[in-house]
């Protein structure tokens, strides 16, 4: 018996290795591929602009490389794939003039030349390289959390059923004032569209709070789907709480049109699975995610151009042409934007020297109760200034953290800011890993931490940090209240 039980941890053990390896070396040969990358654009001017987005990746592969266990949820994982997407892959469709000229100034030249990209690439690539320093330089061992959520991880089951019924209803409610406030009466002509816009800042309305309520659904969907995941048996009322709960945000999402919201929710459900489970990337899993995340953001964008609903249904499945919204646009790290924002400063943008980050303790006061509160969402004031952006609630350019960095302290501001912004990812990151064994700590690493560097370097700094604590604090609160006082209780 003993034998047998070691012959298969042997065997199992020699499994890990090779499937470590195998990881190893594919991260070597796209290290050494972004190397010859590198090369080639010191042989070829054409090739300049990619060669610096291969630097940049090769810049954030470094904590991933050096780390001892691979782990495809990290803050630091998301960092780099959001550079593959926002630096690597368009840096291409620049290059080649992919899938027309006329669409790549569109959407990131603006009738400039490509040089003009250049030496925005090389400050991205000195920020992104601050950042990689700051992480590093990060703490390596988690310190210990005296916080009742963080030492138990037992659930009772009837207050997590209740908590999460609560919540569904809740977001139904947020989701039907919403709905009244915006449309009034719901068609298939409106169904999915930007809402809030106008073009007089004291008559734009985000509906925030609203929007918060019917969040509820995915903080809820998640709760239920980890109380699914870590538990043997599959109840019946869990089942359909979860798809009450992701059908509620999926047809919010629809609803003010956003693809991030849906696309979030998908990669969020399969960290969850990854963190409580076996920690294996299962590749039926990523692939029916990937293919569903791929159908929305298609639906969304025929919306988007004004397809009804119906209309927007009948797919061709084409990857290259679905991925392309995702790529043709200024989200996320972003060299073109930060580039015509430099560009801006100070002539069309003064100097803030902080006052974009000072926005974040007044950002939650609604618009209603203050009409003259001062401008938040500097997002719009990038759309207007910089990209001719005519109304608030739409057009607006998520300026992103080291653009925003410049804007408020200039270069020395890019190199500090980067380096400490890296370092609070680490000390984020490190606290997680001490107590990922608990279930509660994924979940809120998963919904507030696990995306926070990719999001802060894409969008705005008080976006971010709101963002990330309204989706925090009533999961905490929700959590201390399904938690029992041990560590083993009812499931």
């Amino acid at each position: 018996m003993m034998t047998a039980f070691g012959v298969r941890g042997e065997d199992a053990q020699h499994r890990n290795q090779r499937r470590i390896s195998w990881i190893v070396v594919l991260g070597l040969a796209v290290f050494v591929f972004l190397l010859g990358l590198m090369g080639l654009g010191i042989i070829s001017p054409f090739f300049q602009l990619i060669s610096l987005a291969a630097a940049i990746l090769v810049i954030l592969s470094i904590p991933i490389l050096v780390r001892r266990h691979t782990d495809w949820f990290s803050i630091w994982n998301f960092v780099f794939y959001g550079a593959i997407l926002g630096v690597f892959m368009r840096s291409i469709y620049i290059t080649l003039d992919y899938p027309s000229p006329a669409a790549i100034q569109r959407a990131f030249l603006l009738g400039e030349p490509k040089e003009f990209l250049l030496q925005p690439a090389i400050v991205v690539m000195s920020g992104v390289l601050a950042l990689t320093l700051g992480y590093l330089a990060g703490p390596r061992r988690s310190r210990k959390i005296p916080l009742r959520i963080f030492q138990a991880f037992a659930w009772n089951n009837r207050r997590l059923v209740g908590t999460a019924s609560l919540m569904l209803i809740i977001s139904w409610i947020g989701l039907f004032l919403l709905v009244t406030k915006t449309v009034g009466h719901l068609t298939m002509e409106n169904f999915s569209v930007i809402r809030g816009v106008s073009t007089e800042l004291s008559e734009a309305r985000g509906y925030g709070y609203l929007r918060w309520m019917c969040d509820l659904a995915r903080l809820g969907s998640l709760l239920v789907f980890a109380g699914i995941v870590s538990s043997k048996r599959r109840r019946g009322r869990y089942l359909i709480l979860l798809f009450l709960s992701v059908s509620t945000f999926a047809f919010f999402g629809m609803f003010v049109s956003s693809r991030g919201a849906i696309v979030g929710l998908l990669v969020e459900l399969l960290a969850i699975a990854y963190y409580l489970s076996s920690r294996k990337l299962n590749p039926v899993k990523l692939m029916s995610t990937g293919v569903i995340a791929i159908l929305f953001v298609r639906l969304l964008t025929k919306l988007r151009e004004g397809y009804s609903l119906l209309e927007s249904l009948p797919f061709e499945f084409n990857i290259v042409q679905y991925i392309q919204p995702a790529i043709l646009t200024t989200n996320s790290i972003d060299i073109s934007k930060t580039a015509h924002i430099m560009r801006a400063i100070p002539g069309l943008l003064e100097y803030q020297w902080g006052r974009t980050l000072l926005t974040v303790f007044f950002a939650w006061i609604p618009r209603s109760l203050w009409p003259d509160k001062p401008v938040v969402n500097v997002d719009n004031v990038i759309g207007m200034v910089v990209y001719g952006s005519k109304t608030y609630g739409s057009g607006g350019v998520p300026v992103g953290f080291i653009a925003e960095m410049y804007w408020n302290f200039s270069y020395p501001g890019i190199v500090l800011g980067c380096f400490i912004a890296g370092y609070v990812l680490k000390v984020l990151y490190t606290t997680f890993r001490g107590y990922a064994h608990n279930r509660n700590v994924v979940l809120l690493y998963v919904v507030s931490c696990m995306q926070l560097g990719a999001s802060l370097l894409g969008s705005s700094f008080t976006a971010v940090v709101v963002g990330a604590l309204t989706s925090f604090l009533p999961l905490y609160m929700v959590l201390s209240i399904v938690t029992e006082n041990r560590a083993t209780g009812e499931e």
